[in-house]
Formats: C-alpha cells, sequence, structure tokens
C-alpha cells in the first residue's frame, strides 16, 4: 500500500486518486472509507467485492492507533457489511510480516487457507501474503 506509507503532498495527486474512489464506489468496484477519531484521518479499509458471492476486505491503521481495538472494530463492520450485502465469503490477505492483521481474521473465526506472492510496496513487507475466507456470519 504505497499510499499508506507517505502523504503526498501533491494536490493533484491526491484530486485525481479521491476521484478514482469516488468512481470505483459508484459503479460497485470497491468501497473505500476513511477511519477518522476526533476529527483525525487515522486510517483507510474497504470492502472489494470479487464477484456476487464474495468479498475481500482491507484495513489499515496509522502507527500511532494501533493496538487500541481500531482494526478490530473496523474488520468485524467490513466483515458484517460484506455478509449482510449477500456475500456468502469474504476473504481479508495481509503481508506474512503482518502478525497483528492475522490475530484479527483468527479472532474473528476466518480460516487460514494459504499464501500467495504479492509486489512489495511498503518497507518490511515480506512479498507473500497469508489468504483468510470466512464463510457464513460473524
Amino acid at each position: 500500500m504505497p499510499f499508506a506509507t507517505t502523504d503526498p503532498s501533491d494536490l493533484a495527486f491526491r484530486r485525481s486518486w479521491i476521484e478514482e474512489c469516488r468512481e470505483a464506489f459508484r459503479t460497485g468496484q470497491r468501497f473505500q472509507y476513511g477511519i477518522i477519531r476526533a476529527d483525525e484521518v487515522i486510517g483507510e479499509c474497504s470492502i472489494h467485492p470479487i464477484d456476487d458471492r464474495t468479498a475481500s476486505i482491507g484495513f489499515w491503521v496509522h502507527v500511532e492507533h494501533v493496538r487500541q481495538g481500531v482494526a478490530s472494530a473496523v474488520a468485524t463492520a467490513l466483515t458484517r457489511a460484506a455478509l449482510k450485502a449477500g456475500c456468502e465469503t469474504v476473504c481479508i490477505r495481509h503481508d506474512r510480516a503482518n502478525a497483528a492483521s492475522g490475530s484479527i481474521a483468527a479472532r474473528l473465526g476466518y480460516e487460514r487457507i494459504g499464501e500467495e506472492p504479492h509486489s512489495i510496496d511498503a518497507p518490511g513487507q515480506t512479498g507473500t501474503s497469508v489468504v483468510w475466507v470466512l464463510t457464513g456470519t460473524v
């Protein structure tokens, strides 16, 4: 997530990214949300429909706000929203180095089904995603 490693100062880039998110939302390709606490953006989360029955969720929280239950609450809300929208299967993928996301997935009842390669786009990533799947309800 290159956008999560630095805060782009270029206003044109920010406007372009927001417009891309709006269009993806409008067309049902991706539903992206800011995580806001006390008027401060502290993270981002999203639901990515894969097909009519499956969605992938993603979330990140700024390092100053980790270990406070924010990511767990967000992952719970995203999972419930995807299931309520009719998805039968919800997936979480995270870099192998991100044990906290794996703990969240496990606590929510997701099953670890394997690993797959991904591009490295942030410091500390391994290039291997851990894949978790939940079928049913939270």
